[in-house]
């Protein structure tokens, strides 16, 4: 996903010069994008924020929409055949299409800061400019709440084609490659090997993760591999990332594995309006204020069988 998709750099840039029209001592150069937006660089926000994998996980974001109340997205396929020339019974010879249309309402969200003077004062007092590391909470409170909120849509069985039930913590380290291995070849002959409905990621918790990284397929000393490394061999492209909210889903509190595409063929985050930062507002002689809001449709999952759940029991 692209930066200008998930932030209004516009809005950033004058609540920049907002910031230094009001005498905050900082320069520009230092508190525009390059510090005030280091948490989603690609590689430093890894570092960063590790539990953010629906952030992280490379699905496609759509900001269109802008201030609409719903989206309406349509899916279309062909139906029908030739028939021999003459015969009409039961509608032969009649191609036609068909769709099905998802429709998610639309949700505005915002936030605001305040502080004084006196804040600022003390801030400056430890090197710190205020204004820049409340853009950074606001940024981060974003971020998490993005997060959250594909990741609940995405973790919902019923939204999927497929659901398999699996036991992470008993098997061996051969009986839990071939649990994920028969998971990915039964969704990628699901969508009969199409490109960019196939899965490439799989999202779980830190606790499967591990036993994936650590297990071994065979004795030590036998050129013993693990089943991530296996899986990955055996499944180009694949790759398997960590979230908490893979922890205890259900009224079971039992970890779950998501195998899913993150092509935009298959699924989107409609995104219609990314954060947007209001300039600094000075409320009186010594109190000011800034704004934050977006708004968010969700994850809007095109292909119900691009997605795959291998549930703990």
């Amino acid at each position: 996903m692209k930066l200008s998709q998930l932030f209004n750099l516009k809005s950033i840039e004058a609540f920049c010069d907002s910031a230094n029209a009001r005498g905050f001592t900082d320069s520009k150069p230092g508190i525009i994008l390059g510090r005030m937006l280091t948490a989603v660089d690609p590689t430093i926000y890894e570092q960063k924020f590790p539990e953010l994998a629906f952030m992280n996980a490379g699905f496609e974001v759509d900001n269109s929409g802008g201030y609409a109340d719903y989206i309406q997205s349509l899916q279309v396929r062909v139906e029908g055949s030739f028939a021999e020339q003459g015969d009409t019974s039961g509608a032969k010879g009649m191609i036609s299409l068909a769709g099905k249309d998802s429709i998610l309402p639309v949700t505005g969200w915002s936030a605001h800061s305040k502080w004084s003077d006196d804040d600022i004062g003390r801030a400056e007092l430890q090197g710190i400019n205020l204004p820049q590391r409340l853009l950074e909470a606001h940024n981060e409170v974003y971020q998490q709440a993005i997060d959250k909120m594909i990741g609940d849509v995405a973790l919902d069985h019923n939204k999927w084609g497929a659901a398999d039930n699996t036991n992470h913590s008993a098997k061996t380290g051969k009986d839990l490659y071939d649990a994920f291995a028969a998971a990915l070849s039964a969704q990628w002959s699901a969508v009969n090997n199409i490109p960019q409905y196939k899965a490439n990621l799989i999202i779980t918790s830190a606790k499967v993760y591990n036993r994936l990284a650590t297990s071994l397929l065979s004795n030590p000393g036998n050129n013993a591999s693990s089943p991530l490394a296996t899986l990955k061999a055996n499944f180009p492209g694949l790759e398997i990332m960590i979230s908490a909210l893979c922890d205890g889903i259900g009224s079971n509190s039992k970890d779950v594995a998501l195998l899913v595409s993150t092509d935009g063929k298959a699924m989107k985050i409609r995104l219609p309006v990314p954060l947007t930062i209001g300039e600094i507002v000075k409320l009186n002689a010594f109190e000011f204020q800034v704004d934050s809001k977006y708004r968010i449709a969700g994850l809007d999952i095109l292909q119900k069988n691009a997605g795959y759940m291998l549930r703990q029991v």
